[in-house]
């Protein structure tokens, strides 16, 4: 006869949760309501982040060119869901908001800059190079923000170019009629500023949309540098090498020098459209150029305070950005820095 099986006692498991730092147990039950109330914290900090530029714009609107930079992060350093599971209540709550506030547009549109930082995030998960990663970032940038100004162009008279134009030329207008009344501005002050503001008021529709482009082309450049710097500090490894070693796809000088040749063309739709290209290429390389003084300024053991002044005589000063450039476009024939090839995240160069 075959024994009779012993009913074995069933305990009780209650899950616990060793909280790191202090040694005290606690029950799960404590512990996910703590949880559940960080996160609360959390969605509405992020929340009020998105609802404070738009309902103080004029003060705060210049903030929101960060946020591609602070997504990018949150994913890098607490992954995907997470990252989901906080952001998207808050965008609901923030859309709510913009609109009980009046200023549902602007949150829209700061919306809008969002997944440029999920595109940086998804190249460094694939291991690209950071220009890569720069070219997702602008590439959705542009696509939404053109939908965005599309949609609302289509409840207007005016499309959002024609309105800037309008904005600007009014703009210039009322300034000349305000120093035109300033008694003590001199004749000769004063038709210097009429002839530059003249000038501007000419110029600039033609070169319009490369100021537009070079507006993304900073916000993505900013996402990709500054996160790639600011990664270390919450503990999470850099994708990237450091800005110094940086370089664009040496494919880009076609872009330059075809674009200075249409700029040069009589024939006004190809000059204008090889200015407007030659503006966003020159700023590309002047990112390189920068580059380029920084790996110098640290390979010379340059102090850190007199860096920081030559950085920001080069940056401000017309003559410094024209270096820049010609510092760019010079390393892709003659390479100054002698960069050498190694393997970095998968890649095979530090570009």
């Amino acid at each position: 006869m075959s024994r009779p099986l012993k009913k074995r006692r069933r305990t009780a498991s209650i899950p616990v949760f060793l909280l790191p730092g202090n040694g005290v147990i606690v029950s799960s039950g404590e512990e996910r309501h703590t949880a559940t109330k960080r996160n609360v914290w959390q969605i509405a900090l992020l929340s009020i982040g998105l609802m404070l530029p738009g309902t103080a714009w004029m003060l705060l609107g210049w903030s929101c060119f960060f946020f591609p930079l602070i997504v990018f992060v949150y994913i890098t350093k607490y992954g995907w869901q997470y990252t989901n599971n906080h952001l998207l209540p808050a965008v609901i709550a923030a859309l709510v908001g913009g609109y009980f506030f009046q200023s549902l547009e602007l949150i829209v549109f700061m919306v809008m800059l969002l997944p440029a930082g999920y595109m940086v995030a998804l190249s460094t998960q694939r291991n690209e190079r950071p220009w890569q990663a720069g070219l997702r970032s602008l590439l959705s940038l542009g696509g939404l923000l053109f939908i965005f100004f599309g949609v609302l162009s289509l409840h207007s008279e005016q499309s959002f170019f024609q309105a800037i134009i309008t904005s600007l030329n009014a703009g210039i207008d009322d300034a000349l009629r305000i120093y035109s009344d300033n008694n003590d501005l001199s004749a000769e002050n004063y038709i210097v500023f009429e002839r530059t503001l003249l000038q501007v008021k000419a110029t600039a529709p033609s070169i319009l949309p490369a100021i537009m482009a070079n507006i993304l082309v900073f916000v993505s450049w900013t996402t990709v540098v500054l996160g790639n710097t600011l990664l270390p500090r919450t503990g999470c490894t850099k994708p990237w090498p450091e800005y110094r070693f940086w370089k664009l796809p040496e494919v880009l000088i076609w872009a330059f020098i075809c674009s200075a040749i249409g700029a040069l063309m009589p024939y006004q739709p190809i000059q204008t459209t090889g200015l407007n290209i030659l503006i966003v290429v020159c700023l590309l390389y002047s990112f390189q150029g920068l580059a380029i003084a920084v790996f110098f300024l640290k390979k010379w053991n340059v102090p850190k305070l007199m860096r920081t002044a030559i950085y920001i005589m080069i940056i401000f000063q017309s003559f410094g950005t024209v270096i820049l450039i010609v510092a760019g476009v010079a390393d892709v024939w003659f390479d100054l820095r002698h960069i050498e090839k190694t393997p970095i995240n998968g890649n095979t160069d530090a570009e």
